[in-house]
Order: structure tokens, then C-alpha cells, then sequence
């Protein structure tokens, strides 16, 4: 039995030593760090560093690590946008409230209100004076952040809009007019014509891009002639998936559209040719984008911040899905499970080895923590078939009492059916099918205590 112990003593603190590296491994490249939800929302602050929008938190991160999770919104963060000057950044949300904050100070400046719903969509404009927001309830808003005072409300149809380099708005009314508006002036422009949809500017040129959510049509329209240059029909392409979200490269050549369902297509789209597609890049949607030089970064609903490198496809960072936490979690179960496994193996070897009271008690303990582990952590999975699961292992349970001399193997099976009762009682409202077999395992677990007795010196 000593050889036996000595063996599971070497095995038990290789297995810790294993973790702790992973643990240690895990904390410093950051991936631990989760988003709560749907990931909304994602800008670049400086080169490395980003800012991301999950549910009521704005995360700040440094590379792979998460330096700050900003709090002050109720609800779900919609759209994050950092200010031309690098200084400030502005999120609005499902709570009405649009906020601007300090980047140095991690503080919200100024608070704004007027949006009868939630807020889509925000931006500053390019002299950091003015924030314009997208509601939806149809409105749109230029504002003077710095005293709260909303300059210019226009009805709009779609919670799209885009600013250029001078400084020129870009909305859809709620006519569907493609409008433009002088920002510096506070003037109107002009009206393009009817397009209904979403508008992004290229950063090279007057050329302006609107994406048709109806016909999944791209028409690219200077705006100085006010002439279509271009119409794009990628559903052609791909005619099962439609675009999400969209911006061009900062070349202004490529044309970078998130697909519903998680492809990345870049276009280009003065030759109508797709000239890549990181194809299942994403678990769920890709909900915004942001790029800059040769990157390309992805909120989205899988918890996930990705960073791409646009040109060759190739995934360089993931930020902020826990995805080391996941795996130690698995890990953690397995080497448990193993290291129970092998204790009951030996403590069972010799079946006229009597053990101390302390020892049964650390062993089932240990088992039972083991076995809830693996449970919880697999409960998503097992939550359909709990019920048949719960009472399998309790008819199984039985069957080990009614035969006697297997009787012992019920200290494998009452932890793993108490442990998936808890986890029914806590995720089912309506729970009284296992009222019975908790009933019954409790039982067991009395009788298991009567039959130690037996054991204990």
C-alpha cells in the first residue's frame, strides 16, 4: 500500500505543479480575461492598445492584457469611438445615456441626454469638439460635449452614419435621402438621392459607400460629381450570408466587410474582386471593425476581440474570451479525476486494509469536489439529459446496494447524481422531478455512512 501512496503523492504534485504553470502561463499573457457578453464595440487607442464594448463594461487593453474595465452605463454598451486627438473616447448605450471619457484620467467627463432609446451608434468629429449619436428612436444628434447642448437633430432611417477627413456627415433621413452635412458649418450640403442603407466613407478621396440592406448591394458614389463610380453585388458571391459590417482599408483600395456568421471578405472593390476571406474566423457575427496599417480587429458575439493581419489572413491575438480559463477549467476536472481515480484504485486494492475515520472523510471529500467540478463545468452539455442522467445513476446506485458486495462502488456514483441534482435545482425553477432521487441519494448516502463504520478503526 506505501508504494501505492508514494505513487500518488508523484503523480498528485506533478499534476499541481502542471496547473500552477499553466495558471502562471494563463495570468501573464492575460487570458483569463473575459468579456461578460456579445462584444458590441471595438477602437484602437494607440498602436497595441484597444478598447472594447461588452455589455455594461468598457475593457482597455494593452496587448493581451485587460489594464481597466470601466464602469457607468446600465445596460449594454453599443458603440465605442475614440476621439481624433487620441485624448478622449465616447460610448453610447442601451440606457439612453451617451458618456465621454478621459483616456489618462479613466473618468467620464461629461454625461449626455436625449435619446428617447437606446443608442446605437456614436462618433466625435474630427476638431474633438462635437459628438454625434444614433438612436433608436430614429434621431440623430450633433452635440457640444462640453456643454451638453444638442446642436442639430435629424431624422434618420437606419442608426448608420459616417464622417470624412473634412469633417463632412454622411446619414440616410428617414425618406431615405443620402444627405450630407458640413460639420465645421453646421450647414446641409447636400442630397445625394435615394439610397437606403448604411454609408462609410473612403479615407482616400470623396468616395462614399453605402451598403443596401435590402438588395445587399455596395454603390460607391463620389461625392464631389455626385456620381455612382461603382455597385458591388457580393450576394452573387455568397448568397446565404449578408454584411454585418463594413470599412475600408487605409489605403482606401479594399473594401473589409464583416459577414452574419462569422467570415471576414476583403474586396476590392474598384475591380469587383474578392481578394481574401478568412473564412469561419468567428464563432457568431461579427459586429464591428476597426483597421489600421495592416490590422484589422473584430468585436463579436462570440465574447472575442480578434486581431488579423488583413493581407495574409492570419490570426495574431484573441482578446478578452477567457479562452486558458476554459481549458484550464478541463484540465483542472481531468487531473482531479485522475489523481480520485487512482486513490480509490489503491485504497480499494486491499479490501482488509481498515482506514482512519480522517481518511475516508479527506477521500470522499476530494471525490466528490472532483466530481462536482466536472459537472459544473460540463453542465451547459449535461443540463438536457440531467433528469434521465439523475436517474440512472440513482437506479444504478440501488443496483450496488442490492448486490452487497459492490456495494462500495456508491461512493463513485451518489456524488456525481447529487452533484447533478444541485446543478438542476439551480438552473430549473421547475424542479420538483428531482425531489425523489435527492430523497433516495440522501438515503444512500446514511446507509454508506452506516456500512463505514465498519472500515473505520
Amino acid at each position: 500500500m506505501k508504494t501505492y501512496i508514494d505513487r500518488l503523492s508523484l503523480i498528485s504534485i506533478t499534476l499541481v505543479f502542471l496547473i500552477i504553470g499553466y495558471m502562471f502561463y494563463a495570468f501573464v499573457t492575460g487570458s483569463f480575461e473575459r468579456h461578460k457578453s456579445w462584444v458590441y464595440s471595438v477602437d484602437y487607442i494607440s498602436p497595441g492598445t484597444i478598447i472594447s464594448a461588452s455589455e455594461n463594461e468598457l475593457l482597455l487593453w494593452d496587448k493581451r492584457q485587460c489594464t481597466n474595465r470601466l464602469t457607468g452605463h446600465t445596460d449594454a454598451i453599443k458603440s465605442v469611438a475614440i476621439s481624433p486627438n487620441k485624448e478622449l473616447f465616447v460610448s453610447g448605450s442601451v440606457d439612453k445615456a451617451i458618456k465621454v471619457w478621459s483616456i489618462d484620467k479613466k473618468c467620464v467627463l461629461k454625461t449626455l441626454h436625449g435619446h428617447s432609446e437606446g443608442v446605437n451608434k456614436v462618433a466625435f468629429d474630427g476638431s474633438n469638439k462635437y459628438v454625434i449619436s444614433a438612436g433608436y428612436d430614429n434621431k440623430l444628434i450633433v452635440w457640444d460635449w462640453r456643454t451638453g447642448d444638442a446642436l442639430k437633430k435629424f431624422d434618420i432611417k437606419h442608426t448608420y452614419f459616417s464622417i470624412n477627413e473634412h469633417n463632412i456627415l454622411a446619414y440616410v433621413d428617414s425618406t431615405c435621402d443620402l444627405k450630407l452635412f458640413d460639420l465645421n458649418s453646421q450647414l446641409s450640403i447636400s442630397t445625394l438621392g435615394s439610397y437606403c442603407g448604411a454609408p462609410v466613407f473612403n479615407p482616400r478621396g470623396n468616395v462614399l459607400a453605402i451598403y443596401n440592406l435590402d438588395k445587399h448591394l455596395f454603390t460607391f458614389i463620389d461625392i464631389t460629381k455626385n456620381k455612382v463610380l461603382s455597385v458591388l453585388n457580393i450576394k452573387k458571391y455568397n448568397d446565404k450570408r449578408e454584411v454585418s459590417v463594413f470599412k475600408f482599408t487605409p489605403d482606401g483600395q479594399c473594401l473589409v466587410a464583416g459577414i452574419w456568421g462569422g467570415d471576414i471578405e476583403i474586396w476590392d472593390w474598384q475591380r469587383k474582386r474578392l481578394v481574401k476571406s478568412i473564412e469561419n474566423s468567428i464563432v457568431s457575427s461579427v459586429e464591428d471593425l476597426v483597421i489600421d496599417n495592416d490590422q484589422v480587429v473584430s468585436a463579436s458575439g462570440d465574447r472575442s476581440v480578434k486581431v488579423w493581419n488583413w493581407k495574409n489572413g492570419n490570426l495574431q491575438m484573441v482578446l478578452g474570451n477567457g479562452q486558458y480559463q476554459a481549458k484550464l477549467n478541463s484540465i483542472l476536472a481531468v487531473a482531479v479525476l485522475v489523481s480520485l481515480l487512482i486513490s480509490f484504485w489503491g485504497i480499494s486494492w486491499d479490501a482488509n486494509l481498515k482506514f482512519s475515520n480522517r481518511a475516508i472523510m479527506l477521500v470522499l471529500s476530494g471525490w466528490t469536489f472532483g466530481l462536482f467540478l466536472i459537472v459544473y463545468f460540463l453542465r451547459s452539455y449535461l443540463e438536457r439529459f440531467s433528469i434521465f442522467l439523475i436517474w440512472t445513476i440513482t437506479g444504478v446506485s440501488g443496483l450496488f446496494f442490492y448486490t452487497v458486495f459492490a456495494s462500495w462502488l456508491t461512493i463513485y456514483t451518489i456524488p456525481v447524481a447529487l452533484s447533478l441534482i444541485y446543478i438542476q435545482l439551480i438552473t430549473n425553477k421547475r424542479n420538483y422531478n428531482v425531489y425523489i432521487p435527492l430523497v433516495i441519494n440522501l438515503m444512500f448516502c446514511v446507509t454508506l455512512c452506516w456500512m463505514f463504520k465498519e472500515m473505520i478503526r
